[in-house]
């Protein structure tokens, strides 16, 4: 048909023959156009194929396309009411590449076709059930925008109703349409998008909670454009939902946020209000795990920085003329944030201490990226975020702690030291902290020195050790607590000037090894910090610590910490203690007094037997001790071993005799000191030999045996002499019958050097009754059902009948028959009558 018309027409004749084509067209299809109503969906279908057949033939010029569009608009509109699925999807099709082949002359369709698709897709209930088809409905409109431009500014009322309604619906890829036709048309027409940019915001926000990662991508898109080209204070409502959005799962929805925050550090007109606003948006990219958004981040916030430059050229001036070139991030950048970040930190410390773990370690990642760019200027704004940090480093996830940590020592690297040594130092002196808040305080203090760039001085040095020797910190029971103070003095030995502090730092390391021997390894690891060998350190600094302690000594209980490091200086000095027994032991008698309290003394005890079964290396280390050995025995020893009711007093006599034995086996004690203690030690032995604990009872043996062979000639000789023999054997008679063997075994053993003291000048016929009571007793325990008893036995009466053995032959006749066996009877008779 086409081909029959002329195609060089001009003026008003193509102008006419254009609307006679067109005539013609609408004539021919008029059948079609009228089946578009018939009841029959299978004509409507036809008639809808046969259009788009025809209409969208290439050889159909435009001008008669122009004139027939007219004429087929209306049917066509209300096809997109059909019934039938099918023949609305047909409807919308043809009416789309209708549109594409209109160009601009699709403006005369939209005062129809607009009302249709506002009712179709933004009425309050769904019109249109397809979810398809309100996706091609919506692929239509942004059809329009695009192929209309800023001519599309007229219905931006009915595009925003629209948006309010397919927004929300709760197909994913209809959310996705809409949120694109929202940015083009925003950047259309600007000036009427503005008027209803405000409504358009709240059914955004909600793109960002749904469960499609480019659904909240799409989402945080049409938010920019929205700002962008709508009012600023919008701007309010997003900031929450989008810092949310920069922890997200997903990458691409991050970087959709620094691209976003980044055009409106950009291109936003009212940027200069709201630069505390968006910066934290962009700043977070540059912690972001993935190593391609950080880099993003970093060069927008670069390319803001340098447009920043620009604009601000001449108040900037003498700063860029002295731009740093070691890899600081460029004048604009840090110019920035040092001008905004007195507006962002306010909410920033609110999330350090928010109850979401996420929250938290983003707010702490912000912080880092802030401090990196602010450095020196973040001085002013220390007293305000020092206590979050603080409490923040005690979080539960590790993560956390680490990353606190991290801000700690970079502002530590750029604050100077003046600002946070007064503010930290005085919270760390106050008694009412808990032992997290020490704690927090402690590790904030170890992180400011370990990012120090230089060495602290020696009077903040000399501060920070004064501030460190609160007994709440090393006496606490809590383990974490000491922990970190070795820790932080350890940063305190690597970053200060401590050599005039020496000795404060050595005594409170003392101290947490008095409170905590579990942290020996620790503690001696930070020892050797100090450059010197241990023995040397001690040798130094033992004299101090003594004179430290001298005046609280009498006043020592149970729960005294001064006890503690004296026990511990005691304990580690070894060596050097000897060379202070002057201050050594004065401060020992105090506290071995029998008033004072019975744990008190157990633990003096436990520690002097330590240290006395060591003595070469410890206590006699340089000969000195045999001059206090007497006054040890005399003071310490017996008093305490004076017998009182209850199970710590038996503990405490159990505690020195150990001590007292190992005096004997380390040879402290000689002939020449016996004399000045043995007979008020003997009352004290004798009652020793029957207490309740069986230990007590084995040492005051194994002394009673080692006081007979040191001297013996204090137990014979002389009529005082032999007295103090025969004070013994009754008792050393009574062990053989305690119920512990190993006791009668060693018991056995003290009467050999017993029966060697008979050996000068017992008399016999003066002391018979005596000897006819040991022969007696001791005969009895010979047909013990012991073997090893027996044998004893028999060994002690060959040694004991050096006192009368006609007298131990005839007691031995007559009990012969009454032993079980009487081979050791007959023995024993045949050895003393040679």
């Amino acid at each position: 048909f086409f081909s029959l018309v002329p195609c060089c027409c001009t003026g008003m004749a193509g102008e006419a023959g254009g609307q006679d084509e067109a005539a013609l067209l609408l004539q021919k299809l008029q059948h079609d156009i009228n089946c578009m109503s018939d009841d029959n969906r299978a004509t409507r279908k036809r008639a809808l194929t046969t259009l788009k057949r025809e209409l969208l033939a290439p050889v159909v010029p435009p001008a008669v396309l122009q004139h027939v569009a007219a004429q087929v608009n209306k049917p066509l509109l209300k096809a997109f009411a059909d019934p039938i699925e099918k023949c609305r999807d047909l409807a919308i099709e043809l009416y789309k590449e209708l549109v594409g082949k209109l160009g601009d002359g699709v403006d005369t369709l939209l005062p129809y076709l607009i009302p249709v698709l506002v009712a179709r897709l933004g009425a309050k209930e769904i019109v249109e059930p397809t979810e398809e088809i309100r996706v091609e409905l919506m692929r239509l409109m942004a059809q329009l925008v695009k192929q209309c431009g800023p001519r599309i500014g007229l219905y931006v009322d009915e595009y925003a109703t629209v948006f309010k309604r397919t927004v929300l619906d709760a197909f994913p890829e209809l959310k996705r349409e809409s949120c694109g036709c929202l940015c083009q048309l925003a950047a259309q027409a600007p000036l009427r998008f503005k008027m209803v940019s405000k409504s358009l915001v709240p059914p955004l926000l909600t793109t960002l909670l749904h469960q499609h990662s480019k659904v909240r991508v799409d989402g945080i898109e049409a938010l920019g454009a929205t700002l962008q080209h709508g009012e600023s204070t919008l701007i309010d409502d997003m900031m929450s939902p989008l810092a949310r959005c920069t922890a997200d799962d997903s990458a691409p929805v991050r970087r959709a946020v620094v691209v976003v925050a980044a055009g409106w550090m950009l291109r936003f007109d009212d940027r200069y209000s709201y630069w505390h606003k968006i910066l934290p948006l962009l700043l977070s990219g540059e912690r972001d795990p993935l190593e391609e958004i950080r880099n993003l981040a970093r060069q927008k916030f670069a390319e803001a920085g340098k447009q920043f430059e620009k604009e601000n050229e001449d108040s900037l001036k003498e700063k860029l003329d002295f731009e740093q070139g070691d890899g600081w991030p460029c004048v604009g950048c840090r110019e920035l944030v040092s001008r905004n970040i007195s507006k962002i930190l306010p909410a920033l410390i609110k999330d350090l201490t928010d109850w979401t773990v996420g929250s938290r370690r983003q707010s702490l990642n912000l912080l880092r990226v802030l401090v990196d760019y602010a450095r020196d200027n973040m001085t002013m704004h220390l007293e305000k975020l020092l206590p979050s940090l603080c409490r923040i480093t005690s979080d539960e996830e590790a993560d956390i702690r680490t990353l606190a940590e991290e801000v700690i020592q970079l502002l530590g690297l750029y604050v100077p030291p003046d600002a946070w040594v007064d503010l930290l130092l005085p919270q760390i002196a106050l008694s009412a902290n808990s032992v997290h808040t020490r704690q927090s305080q402690l590790l904030a203090l170890r992180s400011f020195l370990r990012g120090m760039p230089s060495t602290l001085d020696c009077d903040r040095t000399g501060r920070i050790i004064t501030s460190l020797a609160d007994v709440d910190n090393y006496s606490n029971h809590s383990k974490e607590l000491k922990l970190m103070l070795v820790s932080t003095l350890q940063a305190v030995l690597a970053k200060c000037e401590w050599r005039p502090h020496e000795f404060g730092v050595f005594v409170l390391l003392l101290h947490v090894l008095a409170a905590d021997r579990e942290l020996e390894q620790e503690v001696m690891a930070t020892m050797a910090l100090f450059g010197k060998p241990l023995e040397d350190l001690f040798a130094q600094h033992t004299a101090g610590v003594l004179h430290l302690l001298k005046q609280s000594s009498e006043q020592w209980t149970k729960h005294s910490h001064d006890r503690l490091l004296f026990d511990t200086l005691l304990v580690y000095g070894k060596g050097v203690v000897g060379q202070h027994l002057h201050e050594v032991m004065p401060m020992l008698l105090a506290n071995f007094h029998p008033d004072k309290d019975v744990e008190v003394r157990i633990t003096f005890f436990t520690t002097l037997g330590r240290l006395l079964r060591s003595a070469a290396q410890s206590l006699n280390s340089s000969g000195q001790f045999s001059q206090f050995a007497v006054q040890t025995i005399t003071d310490i020893v017996i008093p305490n071993l004076v017998w009182q009711p209850g199970r710590s007093s038996g503990a405490v006599r159990a505690a020195g005799m150990a001590c007292l034995w190992a005096m004997f086996t380390e040879k402290l004690v000689d002939q020449a000191h016996l004399p000045a203690f043995l007979d008020s030690l003997l009352v004290q032995l004798v009652s020793c030999m029957e207490d309740d604990f069986e230990q007590t009872r084995l040492l005051s043996v194994k002394v009673t045996e080692a006081l007979l062979v040191l001297s013996p000639a204090l137990f014979s000789e002389t009529h005082a002499g032999f007295d103090r023999l025969h004070k013994l054997y009754p008792e050393l008679l009574k062990r053989l019958d305690d119920n512990n063997d190993e006791i009668r075994l060693i018991t056995l053993q003290a009467w050999q050097p017993f029966a060697q003291c008979m050996r000068n000048g017992y008399d016999r016929q003066l002391y018979q009754a005596h000897l006819e009571l040991m022969y007696q007793s001791l005969l009895i325990h010979l047909d013990d059902p012991n073997p090893n008893i027996q044998a004893g036995v028999y060994t002690a009466l060959e040694q004991l009948s050096v006192g009368d053995a006609a007298l131990l032959a005839a007691k031995a006749e007559s009990v012969r028959h009454k032993h079980r066996t009487p081979e050791l009877c007959d023995k024993l008779i045949q050895f003393c009558k040679k």
